[in-house]
């Protein structure tokens, strides 16, 4: 894998690392972010900060990699999940 290829990523204070592919794979606000032609600004540790809380992003994450991701079985959590995912939130969708 090229290290250019590598998108660092702090959503809410939360850090993550994934793949231009991986992020650009649906169409969404970080498809769009991630563009070509767009070049995002860095932070001083050279993540780009998007502000949406970070505590579920690891399960939006994992669908935008695999398809399908694995819910936690806390009702609840699975809500907030759902809620950031598809609700008034257009980053990611």
């Amino acid at each position: 894998m090229d290290h250019s290829d590598v998108i660092k990523l702090d959503v809410g204070g939360k850090k993550f690392e994934t793949t231009k592919s991986t992020i650009t794979k649906y169409d969404t606000m970080l498809r769009r972010m991630f563009a070509d032609n767009f070049e995002p600004k860095l932070n001083s540790e050279g993540y780009v900060f998007i502000d949406r809380p970070g505590k579920n992003f690891d399960y939006i994450l994992n669908y935008m990699r695999d398809g399908k991701v694995a819910l936690p079985t806390d009702r609840n959590q699975v809500k907030e999940i759902l809620m950031e995912a598809r609700g008034d939130n257009k980053v990611y969708r």
